[in-house]
């Protein structure tokens, strides 16, 4: 990547090593980084584990992994369920089941 370059990351933890982009922060060889998974996902426990070098930079904007959760796509998907929910009660199949294999009508 060029110094002038920023690595944007909103897509997997483990596509990008760690602690190289780190090293590549510390010594300006890019000029940031944009992250919002990590290495450490999904987290063993309840904290996905920051680097602490990460959070220490001032080239580096963390997000908690909630990158594409604005308000028109959590509304959507809270509809989705709720849709979900009523055909359930309904004796139909959800439009968004993901095991269908297992459905059986009552």
């Amino acid at each position: 990547m060029k110094p002038e370059a920023y690595l944007i990351n909103t897509a997997r933890g483990r596509i990008v090593d760690e602690p190289e982009l780190i090293r590549a922060l510390q010594e300006k060889r890019i000029a940031g980084a944009a992250l919002d998974v990590y290495w450490n996902e999904p987290p063993v426990s309840q904290d996905p584990a920051v680097p602490e070098e990460l959070c220490k930079l001032d080239n580096v904007i963390l997000a908690p992994h909630n990158g594409g959760a604005t308000w028109d796509v959590r509304g959507r998907m809270a509809a989705s369920v709720a849709q979900g929910m009523v055909a359930m009660m309904r004796g139909e199949r959800p439009a968004a089941l993901l095991n269908p294999e297992i459905y059986t009508r009552p």
